[in-house]
């Protein structure tokens, strides 16, 4: 996995909220929480996440990735007023 991956995966991990967890929990990543982190109490998904996060299959992370670059994107439409655009 690269640098930027790396970041990119602990951006996402670090910045997520429950609706984001329970979203992964359901999705790509369920499989590899049930097997890496088990049950874990709410508020320590990230930290096992990003404690596994080489074991982590390709699916888990490309959704952790989508993830984080929809949240992004969504601050990023928020600070600019709304419309998305970083045009003058």
């Amino acid at each position: 996995m690269t640098p930027r991956a790396i970041l990119v995966l602990l951006a996402i991990v670090v910045t997520s909220d429950v609706a984001s967890a329970q979203s992964l929990r359901r999705g790509a990543c369920g499989p590899d929480i049930q097997s890496l982190c088990g049950k874990p109490a709410r508020g320590e998904l990230r930290a096992c996440l990003a404690n596994n996060r080489a074991k982590l299959s390709d699916a888990c992370k490309i959704a952790i990735a989508d993830r984080w670059l929809e949240r992004t994107a969504k601050r990023g439409s928020q600070k600019s007023g709304g419309n998305g655009s970083d045009a003058d």
